[in-house]
């Protein structure tokens, strides 16, 4: 096989590579705005609900949900299980890290095993460490159900008081970071001055016929799940951006090898034609020279 019709070989199967990266991207880019434009109805909903949850907070109660029996903090770790993460998962981890630090945490709770195992490693003989497995197989939704039952488990028992979540959020397509937000306890999720009495015309019409502890209780149960969700969300939306920026700069290094294939290609038929062009002077050199 000649020396151009090689190059051309590989210029051809670049090309077809960059084609395929390209339609991975867009592919992904459109993921990236539909998910990022799904967040949309839970934040109109955490609008509505902390609205609600403020009025009801005027009713007083001593629910362990609401006012927790124990101190102690937990970090909730929100992680990807997607190979374009690993960068990101790292920087959780170091986040986590301050985190615990910072509240003296002793129990982490990690969703994503990928993270969890790193964690393990680390921090397993020194802290409880909870993995929340099977991510892609139970979904968003039935993941912030079983997470949400394990912490209201652990702080009813008393294990635990305060939660504080570490996690991915894109802030636009190109820019990913991990942030910091307290979940529970919902008295400092949802801020109220006791010292401040509410209007009574505020209030008149507000009748309470279930056990206020039961309503706050349910309330903060499903404001957690709620706030779980819409971080798993926010992961999920993050890792289709992790995408568009793995694909786009490995598109950037195809199209630079396709430009520098496609330059190899030209000379190399250029110096076939003169080779060619040697060749048939040479040949009529020694014709001539026969005659």
């Amino acid at each position: 096989m000649s020396k151009t019709k090689k190059l051309k070989i590989d210029y051809d199967d670049t090309a077809e590579i960059l084609d395929l990266i390209l339609i991975l991207k867009d592919i992904a880019t459109t993921l990236f705005q539909k998910s990022a434009k799904s967040k949309q109805i839970l934040i109109d909903f955490v609008t509505y609900f902390t609205d609600f949850f403020k009025m009801a907070s005027f009713f007083g109660t001593d629910h362990p949900l609401v006012h927790p029996k124990s101190n102690a903090t937990a970090i909730l770790v929100v992680s990807s299980e997607s190979a374009f993460m690993g960068d990101m998962n790292s920087r959780l981890i170091r986040s986590m890290q301050a985190e615990a630090d910072k509240n003296n945490a002793n129990d982490i709770i990690v969703l994503g095993n990928k993270a969890g195992e790193k964690i393990k490693a680390v921090l397993g003989k020194t802290k409880k460490v909870h993995v929340v497995t099977d991510i892609h197989k139970n979904g968003n939704y039935k993941t912030s159900i079983n997470t949400k039952d394990y912490i209201i488990n652990e702080v009813m028992e008393g294990r635990i008081g305060k939660i504080v979540a570490v996690y991915p959020f894109a802030i636009n397509i190109n820019l990913i970071r991990p942030k910091v937000a307290v979940l529970f306890p919902s008295t400092e999720a949802f801020p109220v001055d006791n010292k401040e009495e509410p209007k009574e015309e505020s209030i008149e019409h507000v009748v309470v016929e279930s056990d206020k502890n039961d309503i706050l209780g349910y309330l903060a149960s499903l404001w957690l799940t709620c706030r779980i969700y819409e971080l798993l969300m926010n992961c999920e939306c993050s890792g289709f951006a992790a995408q568009v920026q793995q694909l786009e700069s490995a598109g950037d290094r195809l199209k630079k090898e396709k430009l520098l294939l496609g330059v190899a290609v030209k000379k190399s038929r250029k110096s076939d034609i003169s080779k060619s062009l040697a060749e048939v002077f040479a040949s009529r050199m020694v014709n001539t020279k026969s005659a």
